[in-house]
């Protein structure tokens, strides 16, 4: 496969630097996709938590590909040599800590102090007992479950396919599971993206419904909430992402909220923090397996009907995407015939309004990348 058909394979995942890559390169996919707006760059900033000042530029239309500018190209030598002064340290949060002083030293700034340790967690602050805070409740809207926080190894977890191969997996019971990871490129694209951009922020805490948090498994460890989620914590931790590491320093950070011990967090390599289902297991009656499914499944939120949540997806329409919708139009071709010819054109402009997301991209998109009726309409 070569350049070109990489950077629009990404393209069409959801990178949005792919088509830029593409024009620099000359791709002949690329043309048919560019801005005809003009450029307009705008200049933003934010402050850091050190109190240093950021600038950047934010640009829209047809603008040229982006060159680093001298004080990036500055501030990436320097980081570089702090990374290489550091590089034989083998403790990861001394090595950390050698780095950030080596950068502060480089670019003549007064020394700072060592980051603490990651378990540096005062558990005399935290309510009631570890047998209290490992017991929890699944609310869903038909009632609440009782559950248990625990550690478990991702690879002990069961989940409905394996998560390189998306191939089901023969110990997890059949007719249970909604989604069909074999068939659906979207919902290999959502693990794919959630494994090698896994935020601890989003699994660990004390959520109380079952669509946010640690993934919810039976007794004996088949997932039947968050079956995604589960994906992609063994991908990741099978791929050995920075994201994996991550979310095991966190979850040994935080395991005494979990009335669970940072120890039992430190001696598994792939620690994943679960909540498990009371009375279920992989081998029971797989009826009222398929029935816990879809009942954690559910939000606690009231769906919008269908023209509800068009007219919402409307307001979240920029006046430029509009005028490009306009600009699709010419001639005599109709909205739902332009979406039929050139799909990949208006699922990027509906990403840039965030209303297409890697979550809900299997609504949006057929397996082959066009939009679905529903999409259309």
């Amino acid at each position: 496969m070569d350049k070109c058909q990489v950077l629009h394979s990404k393209f069409r995942q959801g990178d949005d630097f792919a088509l830029d890559r593409a024009l620099q390169d000359g791709c002949q996919w690329a043309d048919s996709l560019r801005p005809s707006e003009p450029c307009e760059i705008k200049p933003k900033s934010f402050t850091t938590r050190d109190g240093e000042r950021v600038t950047f530029e934010v640009r829209t239309g047809a603008c040229p590909p982006r060159k680093p500018t001298p004080a990036q190209l500055t501030w990436r030598d320097t980081f570089a040599a702090a990374a290489r002064a550091c590089r034989g340290i083998s403790d990861r949060h001394e090595r950390t800590n050698c780095q950030r002083a080596e950068l502060h030293s480089r670019r003549g700034q007064a020394p700072i102090a060592p980051l603490p340790p990651t378990l540096a967690m005062k558990t005399t602050q935290l309510c009631g007992t570890p047998a209290e805070r490992s017991r929890t409740e699944i609310i869903t809207p038909q009632g609440k479950d009782p559950a248990e926080y625990e550690i478990r190894s991702a690879r002990s977890l069961i989940a409905s396919h394996d998560p390189q191969s998306f191939t089901p997996d023969p110990r997890y019971p059949e007719h249970v599971q909604e989604r069909d990871y074999l068939h659906d490129v979207n919902e290999q694209r959502k693990v794919v993206y959630g494994s090698e951009h896994l935020d601890p922020a989003i699994l660990i805490h004390h959520a109380p419904t079952p669509v946010d948090g640690p993934p919810l498994v039976t007794q004996d460890g088949c997932a039947l909430g968050g079956n995604g989620r589960t994906l992609m914590l063994k991908r990741a931790f099978a791929n050995d992402t920075a994201g994996a590491e991550a979310y095991r320093e966190a979850l040994a950070c935080q395991a005494p909220a979990f009335g669970i011990d940072p120890r039992r967090v430190q001696a598994l390599q792939d620690p994943v923090l679960v909540r498990v289902i009371e009375g279920t297991r992989c081998d029971s009656d797989p009826h009222e397996l398929a029935r816990a499914v879809r009942r954690y499944n559910v939000g606690m939120t009231n769906a919008l009907d269908e023209m509800a949540l068009a007219v919402s997806q409307s307001r979240q329409l920029s006046p430029e995407t509009i005028a490009h919708f306009g600009e699709l139009l010419g001639g005599d071709l109709s909205l739902r015939e332009a979406m039929r010819e050139e799909p990949s054109v208006f699922v990027r402009i509906l990403q840039d309004d965030g209303i297409v997301t890697p979550q809900n991209r299997s609504e949006w998109l057929t397996s082959s990348g066009a939009l679905t009726d529903s999409a259309r309409d």
